[in-house]
């Protein structure tokens, strides 16, 4: 019973050590996919704090899916259970002057339940070599994103897409830093995350830069419209 207890508390102390190092990732993030899904430098100071929080709320899902194969469902939950508050907490100390705390508290909290179970739904976090990108977790991220903000060229939602995914190395690796997940491999829910997985997504990147209308219609997804490819011309952003 020590021994466990012992444990819990370790978690609870690394929680909030990854806490900062996950807000430092995704203030890093942030104005790279600002850029990308409004096509501007990031100048106004809510629109980038809304979209950091929507990516501390996909990668606080992705930490919860990743961690299990180490941690165990009952040792991730002590984790999980001490990184949101650890996280809540930081954005609050960060911002306490633009914010009410128990107001912000509340949203956050409601806010991240609702993502955790729409994103659940999504299995797999990339397409199989050759399939579709519907229903995979970056893709429909991407999809939200580009709806909430009004920007649903087929470019920047590709571009989105990838930047999106880009998390993933350096969360994946964040993690094997604080011993959450194997030293020689990520996985969760069937998903590994590997050199191949990396090699993939620059294989896709690269077909975006190069021919993006082409890399566009083999993603085979019902989303953007089919009828935007023949309105839009290609390089229009």
């Amino acid at each position: 019973m020590e021994e466990s207890h012992r444990v819990d508390d370790e978690l609870r102390s690394k929680a909030k050590e990854f806490s900062e190092c996950l807000l430092e990732l995704i203030a890093g993030m942030g104005p790279v996919l600002h850029e990308e899904l409004l096509g501007e430098v990031a100048t106004e100071e809510a629109k980038l704090w809304r979209i950091q929080l929507d990516l501390t709320y996909l990668c606080l899902h992705l930490i919860d899916r990743l961690t299990f194969q180490t941690l165990g469902a009952e040792k991730r939950q002590v984790f999980i259970d001490a990184l949101g508050p650890a996280v809540e907490q930081s954005l609050e100390n960060q911002f306490h002057a633009q914010i009410e705390s128990r107001e912000f508290r509340d949203a956050f909290f409601q806010i991240l339940n609702r993502k955790n179970v729409e994103y659940a739904a999504y299995r797999e976090f990339f397409p199989e070599e050759g399939q579709g990108t519907k229903n995979t977790l970056f893709w429909e991220f991407a999809k939200n994103m580009s709806t909430d903000y009004g920007n649903l060229n087929p470019i920047r939602l590709g571009k989105v897409w990838i930047t999106a995914s880009r998390l993933m190395e350096p969360l994946v690796e964040a993690l094997r830093i604080f011993g959450l997940v194997p030293r020689t491999n990520a996985a969760g829910d069937g998903v590994a995350w590997n050199a191949v997985s990396s090699e993939r997504l620059n294989k896709e990147e690269r077909c975006f830069r190069d021919k993006p209308y082409e890399s566009l219609l083999k993603i085979k997804s019902t989303w953007p419209p089919a009828r935007k490819f023949d309105k839009e011309k290609p390089g229009k952003e």
